[in-house]
C-alpha cells in the first residue's frame, strides 16, 4: 500500500493542473448547448502517463511498443464499449443501488454508454402511453415530471446525492491534506460535479488520493441510491442531476435534504478515517 500511495501522489501532483483545466472546460461545455462530453477519463490519463514515462525512461523502440500497446488497449475498450454496456445493463436490471455504483466506475473508464442505455432505453423500464411506448428512466420521468414513476426513485434520485452532497463530504475531508494547487483542483472538480452533474473528474481525483477513498465513495453512492428507493424519493432529472435541476424538480425538500446531509456526513467521516489511517505512510513519503 505504501508504494501505491507513493506512485499515486506523484501522478496526482503531475495531473493536478491538467485536471484543473479539464474540470473548468467540462463545466463550461456541459453548461452550454454543447451538453455532456462523453469520454472515459482513465484511458486518456493512462495514455498521457505512458507518453511521459516513455520519453523519460525508455528507448525509442520501447516507447513505440509501449504506446502501441496502450493505444490498442484503449481501442479495444471503446470497440467493445456498447457490447459491454448492454451486457452490464441487462445484469443490473431492477438493481438501482448497484447500478449507481457501477455507473460511476463505468463512466470513469468508458464514458456514458451504460447510463445512456439505462436512462433512455428499455433496460430500465418502458411504459405504454397514448403516443406509443416511452422507455428509459429519464425519458419516462420527462414524459410526466409532475407525477414521477417509481423508477425515478430507484434509478435517478440517487444521482443527486452523488453529484451534490458527496462532493461536499469528500471535499471537506480531503482538503486539509492537499497542497495549494491540489486544493484549487479539488474545488474545481467538486464544482463541476455540483453545477454540471459530472462526477467523473472527482472520482478520478479521489482514486488518486487513495483507492480506498474511492471505494468508500462508491459505497456511499450505493447507499444513496438504496435509501432513495426505500424512502421512495422521486426526484428525477432530464439532463445530468445538477444543482439547478434539483432546485427545479424537488417537491418537498425535507427528506431529500436530510438524506443528503446524512450521506455527506457519512462520506466525510469515512474519508477522515481512511486518510487518518494512512496519514503515517503519507508523511513518510513526503
Amino acid at each position: 500500500m505504501k508504494n501505491m500511495v507513493r506512485y499515486l501522489d506523484k501522478i496526482r501532483d503531475f495531473l493536478s493542473v491538467p485536471l484543473l483545466f479539464l474540470s473548468v472546460a467540462l463545466c463550461v461545455a456541459e453548461l452550454s448547448p454543447v451538453g455532456i462530453v462523453n469520454f472515459g477519463l482513465l484511458p486518456a490519463v493512462l495514455f498521457a502517463l505512458t507518453i511521459v514515462y516513455s520519453s523519460k525512461r525508455l528507448t525509442k523502440i520501447q516507447s513505440f511498443f509501449s504506446l502501441s500497446a496502450v493505444a490498442l488497449l484503449i481501442f479495444l475498450m471503446y470497440y467493445f464499449d456498447e457490447t459491454a454496456a448492454r451486457l452490464i445493463a441487462g445484469r443490473l436490471s431492477g438493481k438501482g443501488a448497484l447500478f449507481g455504483a457501477v455507473r460511476n466506475v463505468y463512466s470513469l473508464f468508458f464514458g456514458n454508454m451504460l447510463e445512456e442505455l439505462v436512462y433512455h432505453t428499455q433496460y430500465s423500464k418502458a411504459i405504454l402511453t397514448n403516443g406509443g411506448i416511452v422507455s428509459g428512466a429519464v425519458d419516462i420521468f420527462q414524459f410526466d415530471t409532475e407525477s414521477p414513476n417509481g423508477v425515478t426513485a430507484s434509478l435517478l434520485t440517487g444521482r443527486y446525492f452523488e453529484n451534490i452532497f458527496l462532493p461536499l463530504g469528500a471535499g471537506l475531508s480531503v482538503f486539509p491534506h492537499l497542497e495549494k494547487k491540489e486544493k484549487l483542483t479539488l474545488a474545481s472538480v467538486c464544482l463541476l460535479s455540483v453545477l454540471a452533474g459530472d462526477s467523473r473528474v472527482l472520482s478520478l481525483f479521489l482514486l488518486l488520493v487513495n483507492p480506498l477513498l474511492y471505494v468508500a465513495y462508491l459505497a456511499v453512492i450505493f447507499s444513496g441510491y438504496l435509501v432513495a428507493s426505500l424512502l421512495d424519493l422521486r426526484i428525477g432529472f432530464t439532463f445530468s442531476a445538477s444543482l439547478s435541476e434539483a432546485v427545479k424538480y424537488v417537491g418537498s425538500p425535507v427528506y431529500f435534504l436530510l438524506t443528503g446531509a446524512v450521506l455527506a456526513v457519512l462520506m466525510y467521516f469515512l474519508s477522515v478515517y481512511i486518510l487518518t489511517k494512512f496519514k503515517g505512510e503519507n508523511e513518510e513519503l513526503t
